[in-house]
């Protein structure tokens, strides 16, 4: 008995001299929790929400969740109601491909209507009713986000506000004053000669004895080469981290942001969606879903600094390019909070740059930084090569395929362009462009959602090139070969990004690289990411076309300026004429320089 007594005294004792240790494995346990295993339920939260903290927008969502509430209680019937609407889709279109009987008079009455609710609306003074259709586009956009939120009651609106209100000051700098428009003309027209730079060490290489570089390989993609060079050095010379590290706390100080909310944010200015999060790699894995889901939406809401040395090599306004990357930062992360606000506690919320990932210099000296980025931008040229080939190839296929399918039912100006082109028509009539353009560059919306940045602004390049050349305004169907300033401007604002299909791959493997244990709150995020990119790609547009004014700088279609004039209709199509000064001018080549195929793109024509 009183050895068992002593045991148990032993046993008793033990336990005591372990409960600190066991409380502080405890303790490091609560630490180090999953931040993925936080849940969080719409529908619970909105029925305990205290009378008090019932807001506007609360009572604004609740319709919308019930609606929810209501087709989650049904969705059996609701699956079956949406196969029966697809099943008789399906039979209608199979009839009419047989009878071939369809009436064409559907699609010009509905954009009839809308034309005519456009007309009630707006008034006769051409900047005002733009910038009220791009004012509109904004609030459609931000109720948009509120029916898309996570949780629309929890939405921090001084995140929001001051995001916004930081775009709307740059864009207004940029935009709207001399001394910031001209900073910024000066600015890119010295990045433009420095990235021609680049064209010496081409014709080196490929360029004949005329020092001719007709292709885009060889005069676009070592562009690229040259700029992730520069890229290299300037991080090694500690300049970009500099930067980034003094913007992001701005953003972090008055967004009311973690720290690497704001690195990354800032980041994508200058660097790509996969280089970006890299400033961050230790805390991925401790990020709240809400930070994560911002670390996404701002890599596809902008493009890398590599690819901008391409595009302003491609023709497009190196001022707009600029201006669309640093304006991208607050507006994404505004965005992104809208969509999915902060649920959780974060755990760098007050740490400034701290945050920051502390890069370790694997050169030794700056010539050894610049061949590192030469060499590592050897994979993303050929995946730019690679990725313009197979989805050039593949648009040419698809709108085969559908002018197949528009024969087949009595359509024969049918294409898979035409269709991009009806799906973004909405979004983009929003951004307040000529109502002639807006099918036109609705196409190169939905080229660089369904496909690639680069497609699209391949397809912009090609209309500059109309232009240039003293083409006509339209084919001899109507359509719309090239843009107006205004347009080609505000189109470089809504392409000026990374949100499209093949992106969300991309940043998937990447911070799944990075943080593998949080590869299926990733994979989760990814659509939702996409979609909230894509807005804030099109807000950034509106806001441009709110702020736009026409510069002092010629605007040449051929050697003839078009500063101040109008586009007028005439009997080929709406808009499809130049008036200047009230005089009509024509190009020295007809319509049918296009060819006969008229919106149908074709390789073999």
């Amino acid at each position: 008995m009183e050895g068992e007594a002593n045991q148990a005294y032993v046993t008793s004792f033990d336990e005591v001299e372990n409960q600190p240790q066991r409380e502080n494995r405890e303790n490091k346990e609560q630490e180090e929790e999953d931040m993925d295993a936080f849940e969080f339920n719409l529908i619970t939260d909105y029925q305990n929400v205290e009378r008090a903290h019932k807001n506007l927008i609360f009572y604004l969502v609740m319709p919308f969740l019930k609606l929810a509430i209501l087709i989650s209680n049904h969705a059996r019937l609701f699956k079956i109601g949406v196969m029966l609407i697809l099943i008789a889709g399906f039979i209608i279109y199979t009839g009419f491909a047989l009878s071939i009987n369809l009436s064409e008079a559907l699609i010009p009455l509905v954009l009839g209507c809308l034309t005519l609710v456009y007309d009630i609306f707006f008034s006769e003074d051409k900047i005002k009713e733009k910038n009220l259709i791009a004012c509109a586009g904004i609030l459609v956009y931000a109720f948009f986000c509120i029916l898309l939120s996570r949780a629309p009651h929890k939405i921090n609106f001084r995140t929001v506000l001051w995001a916004f209100g930081i775009q709307i000051v740059f864009g207004i700098f940029v935009l709207r004053t001399t001394a910031g428009f001209l900073a910024f003309d000066w600015l890119s027209n010295q990045i433009q000669k420095f990235l021609d730079y680049s064209q010496c060490g081409s014709l080196a290489v490929f360029g004949n004895s005329e020092g001719d570089i007709s292709s885009f390989a060889f005069s676009a993609l070592p562009t690229v080469i040259y700029f992730s060079m520069v890229i290299a050095v300037l991080y090694y010379t500690g300049i970009m981290p500099y930067f980034i590290k003094k913007i992001s706390w701005i953003m972090e100080t008055t967004c009311d942001v973690s720290g690497p909310e704001a690195i990354v944010c800032v980041g994508n200015i200058f660097v790509g969606q996969t280089e970006s999060p890299l400033l961050i790699k230790p805390f991925i894995k401790n990020l709240t879903q809400s930070e994560l889901f911002v670390v996404m939406v701002s890599g596809l809401a902008s493009i890398a600094g590599s690819v901008f040395g391409l595009f302003v090599n491609m023709g497009i306004d190196s001022t707009a390019l600029l201006t669309a990357c640093v304006m991208s930062a607050p507006g994404s992360l505004a965005i992104a909070k809208m969509v999915y606000p902060e649920l959780q506690k974060s755990k760098f919320r007050g740490k400034g740059n701290k945050s920051e990932e502390k890069q370790e210099q694997t050169a030794n000296n700056a010539l050894e930084a610049a061949s590192a980025g030469i060499i590592d931008s050897i994979p993303l040229v050929a995946a730019i090569a690679a990725m313009l080939i197979g989805f050039q190839s593949l648009t040419f296929w698809l709108n085969d395929a559908v002018h197949w399918m528009g024969e087949s039912v009595g359509f024969d100006n049918w294409s898979f362009d035409i269709l991009l082109s009806y799906i973004f028509y909405p979004f983009t009539l929003l951004m307040g462009l000529e109502m002639s353009e807006v099918f036109s560059v609705a196409l190169m919306v939905g080229q660089k959602t369904f496909f690639t940045e680069i497609v699209a602004y391949t397809t912009l390049q090609e209309k500059i090139a109309n232009r240039e050349k003293f083409l006509p305004k339209c084919d001899c169907e109507g359509n719309v070969m090239w843009l107006s300033e205004r347009s080609e401007i505000l189109t470089t604002y809504a392409l000026s990004g990374f949100a499209n299909f093949a992106s969300i791959g991309i940043v998937i493997g990447g911070l799944s690289g990075m943080a593998p244990q949080r590869r299926g709150m990733l994979s989760k995020l990814g659509m939702l990411a996409l979609i909230t990119a894509t807005i804030s790609c099109m807000e950034r547009a509106c806001v441009a076309s709110i702020l736009y004014a026409e510069g002092d700088n010629a605007f040449l279609w051929g050697t003839q300026n078009l500063r101040g004039c109008d586009f007028v209709d005439n009997n080929i199509g709406s808009g499809c004429a130049v008036s200047c000064n009230g005089v009509l001018i024509n190009s020295t080549e007809s319509c049918e320089v296009y060819g006969p195929a008229g919106g149908q793109r074709s390789c073999f024509d």
